[in-house]
C-alpha cells in the first residue's frame, strides 16, 4: 500500500488508534493528521491545527490526500440539545467544509466517515441490516446521518468517492495509558468508586466491537475499492446486554450493582436492542472478529 493518508480527529479515540496503527505502516507513502488543539496528543510529527468551522481552515489539508478519515466532530446524546449549534456546526457543516474543499480537486481523496448505532429503530431481537429503519431521537443520531447523505451527494455530483462504517459499541484501548471508551469506561470508572448504576433492568443488547479489531477492520475495509460509495455495519465478537457488563466489570472490583429507574431524559433516547448484522461487510471481505469481551474484561487492571 503506497497512499498519502489524512487523519481529521486525530486526537479522538478512534482517530489516535488509526493515526497509531497508520504510523506504523512502512508502506505508507505520507501520513498527516490534524484535530482541533493545538498539537497532537500522541506527539505525532506532521500535525496541523484544523478549525473545522472554517472553509479557509479545512482548505489547508486536504491536498495531497489518496484516502481522508474524517473522525473529527462532538459526540452525545442529551448533550446535543443545549448545545445545538456546536453540534451542527462541527459534525456537519465541518464535513461540508471538507467535502466542498474536495470537490474543487483534480485528484479527489475518498472520505472514511464512522457513523453510529444510533440512526437506527432498535428491534428487540432483531440484528439490524444497513437498509433497516432508521429512527432519529438525538441531535447527533441526525447529525450523522445527515453526513451519510451528504456523502452520497457529493459522490453522485461531483465524484467524491467515499465509505460510511457504522460503529455499534466500541471498547478497549491500545495506547499506553488510556482508558476504553464510552459505556465501558463509565463502567470501569464507576467500579473504581465502589459501586455500578444500571438504568432498569439493563436487559437492552448491544453489539460489541474491540477497538482491536476495529482498527484492523477499519483499515482493510477503507483502502478496498470494493467499499467505495457503501454504507456498511461493522459488527463484533458478542452480542451482551448493558446488564451484563456492568456486572462483568464490577465483579473484577468487587463493586456493586445498583439498578435504579430510568431518568426521564435518558429513558426518552434509549433505543432498545440495538445489534449489528454485519454480513454485508463479513461477507466482501471475509471479516472475522477475534478479540471478545471475556477476555478483556479478564484482563482489566484492577489496582
Amino acid at each position: 500500500m503506497t497512499q498519502r493518508v489524512c487523519v481529521v480527529g486525530a486526537n479522538g479515540y478512534l482517530g489516535r488508534h488509526i493515526a497509531q496503527s497508520l504510523s506504523a505502516d512502512p508502506a505508507l507513502n505520507s501520513l498527516h493528521l490534524c484535530d482541533l488543539q493545538a498539537e497532537s496528543i500522541d506527539h505525532h510529527a506532521q500535525y496541523t491545527q484544523v478549525d473545522l468551522r472554517s472553509a479557509k481552515s479545512v482548505g489547508k489539508i486536504v491536498q495531497d490526500s489518496d484516502f481522508i478519515f474524517f473522525f473529527a466532530g462532538l459526540t452525545g446524546t442529551a448533550q446535543g440539545f443545549a448545545a445545538f449549534r456546536d453540534f451542527v456546526e462541527i459534525n456537519e457543516i465541518g464535513l461540508l467544509n471538507l467535502l466542498n474543499a474536495c470537490r474543487e480537486l483534480s485528484h479527489k481523496p475518498k472520505i472514511i466517515f464512522p457513523s453510529t448505532r444510533l440512526v437506527y429503530k432498535g428491534k428487540k431481537d432483531v440484528a439490524l441490516k444497513e437498509d433497516d429503519e432508521k429512527e432519529f431521537k438525538t441531535i447527533y443520531a441526525l447529525n450523522k446521518y445527515a453526513g451519510e447523505q451528504y456523502l452520497g451527494i457529493y459522490a453522485d455530483y461531483f465524484g467524491v468517492k467515499y465509505t460510511v462504517f457504522r460503529i455499534c459499541v466500541p471498547y478497549g484501548t491500545l495506547l499506553p495509558g488510556s482508558l476504553s471508551y464510552g459505556t465501558l469506561s463509565h463502567f470501569v470508572s464507576q467500579s473504581k468508586s465502589g459501586e455500578v448504576v444500571v438504568f432498569g433492568d439493563g436487559l437492552q443488547k448491544r453489539t460489541f466491537v474491540n477497538i482491536g479489531d476495529l482498527v484492523r477492520i477499519l483499515l482493510t475495509a477503507s483502502f478496498s475499492p470494493l467499499t467505495d460509495n457503501g454504507i456498511f455495519n461493522i459488527g463484533g465478537a458478542d452480542i451482551l446486554t448493558i446488564r451484563y457488563v456492568a456486572e462483568r466489570i464490577a465483579s473484577r472490583y468487587n463493586a456493586r450493582i445498583k439498578s435504579v429507574p430510568w431518568p426521564e431524559m435518558a429513558a426518552k433516547i434509549e433505543s432498545g436492542d440495538t445489534i449489528f448484522d454485519s454480513s454485508k461487510l463479513d461477507t466482501l471481505l471475509v471479516v472475522q472478529y477475534h478479540s471478545t469481551f471475556e477476555k478483556w474484561a479478564a484482563n482489566l487492571e484492577v489496582m
